[in-house]
């Protein structure tokens, strides 16, 4: 779907029922997608899982611009990965910054490796499981087909000590085209 041309407005002249279905297709494409996660989810395992609440509907044929703000903990030996499930035929670049691998004190390096590869994940380190760190999520992508843009999770390496996406970690997207 093409991104609304912008309706054009004639001062002073009533709107038809063109004019706002115009305007109401402009300004829903204009409307950011937001969802935040409204409880703590936590793995035991590296198997990637849906996180809760961090999916959004794309449309076909758009480019949006994406920022997720994940609020994690957990041991730091099982760590987090983070990855997602995206529409068909989807193009673009994303990242997720945090602790680089292996974590051994508050002051780790941070990874901030871009990819192209949407099937992967990014392995991140977590500090223990009292402190609560952010990791921000950010893509520019664009999208072929419609369909769901799923953020996953699981633990880097299996761990009795659960990996936790927290409530509050949040997923949005701006349609810039």
């Amino acid at each position: 779907m093409a991104f609304p041309p912008r309706p054009v407005l004639t001062v002073g002249s009533p709107l038809d029922s063109t004019d706002v279905q115009q305007l109401d297709d402009y300004l829903a494409a204009l409307t950011p997608l937001y969802t935040v996660t409204v409880a703590d989810q936590t793995k035991t395992n590296n198997t990637m899982t849906n996180a809760t609440n961090l999916s959004l509907p794309l449309v076909a044929s758009a480019r949006y611009r994406m920022v997720g703000l994940f609020w994690v903990s957990g041991g730091s030996v099982g760590d987090i990965k983070i990855g997602q499930t995206v529409p068909s035929g989807m193009t673009g670049y994303w990242t997720c910054h945090g602790p680089d691998l292996p974590v051994t004190s508050t002051f780790a390096a941070l990874f901030y490796g871009g990819n192209t590869d949407f099937s992967l994940s990014s392995p991140l380190g977590l500090i223990g499981t009292t402190t609560i760190q952010l990791f921000v999520y950010d893509a520019n992508i664009i999208t072929t087909n419609a369909g769901t843009y799923q953020i996953q999770f699981a633990q880097s390496t299996t761990d009795g000590t659960a990996a936790t996406m927290r409530s509050g970690s949040d997923l949005s997207a701006w349609r810039v085209a």
